[in-house]
C-alpha cells in the first residue's frame, strides 16, 4: 500500500512536471518567435508566474509527502523485522495501532492524486505488485 501510493505520487508528479514545462516553454517559445518589445515580454511572461508559484508549492506538499511516506515505510518495515523479537503482544499493538494513525494523517495531508493517474498506471502497478508477492513466496 505504501510502495503504491509512492509510485503514484512519483508518477503524477513527473507528468505534472511535463504540463508545466510545456506551459512555460510554450510562453517563453511564443515571446521568442512573435520578437517582442520588452515591455509585451514582461505582460507576456507575468502570466507565467503563478504558474511557477504553483509549481513550488506544489512541488513543496509533494515533497513533505514523500517524506512523511518514507518514514512510514521505515516505521512498517521495523514492525514487521521486530514481529518475532516482542514478547509483548500489547506493545507489538500498539506499535502497529500507531502506524494506522500515522497512515491515516498522511492520507488527510497528502496532495490528492486524479482517479486517471490511478487508472492510467493501475496495471503496472498490480503486476509489480503481484511479482513482489510471489518472490515473498517463493523465498519462505
Amino acid at each position: 500500500n505504501l510502495r503504491w501510493d509512492s509510485d503514484l505520487r512519483k508518477y503524477y508528479d513527473r507528468l505534472y512536471k511535463a504540463v508545466v514545462y510545456t506551459i512555460l516553454g510554450t510562453l517563453i517559445l511564443y515571446v521568442i518567435i512573435l520578437n517582442l518589445t520588452i515591455i509585451e515580454c514582461i505582460s507576456i511572461l507575468a502570466w507565467g508566474f503563478p504558474f511557477v508559484k504553483f509549481y513550488v508549492s506544489f512541488n513543496n506538499a509533494m515533497n513533505n509527502d514523500e517524506t512523511r511516506l518514507t518514514a512510514l515505510k521505515n516505521k512498517a518495515n521495523n514492525i514487521m523485522h521486530n514481529v518475532g523479537m516482542v514478547r509483548d503482544g500489547e506493545g507489538l499493538i500498539c506499535l502497529e495501532i500507531d502506524l494506522q494513525n500515522k497512515l491515516y494523517e498522511h492520507r488527510k495531508k497528502a496532495v490528492l492524486i486524479p482517479d486517471f493517474i490511478y487508472k492510467l498506471f493501475r496495471n503496472k502497478q498490480q503486476k509489480n505488485e503481484e511479482n513482489i508477492a510471489n518472490n515473498h513466496r517463493t523465498q519462505s
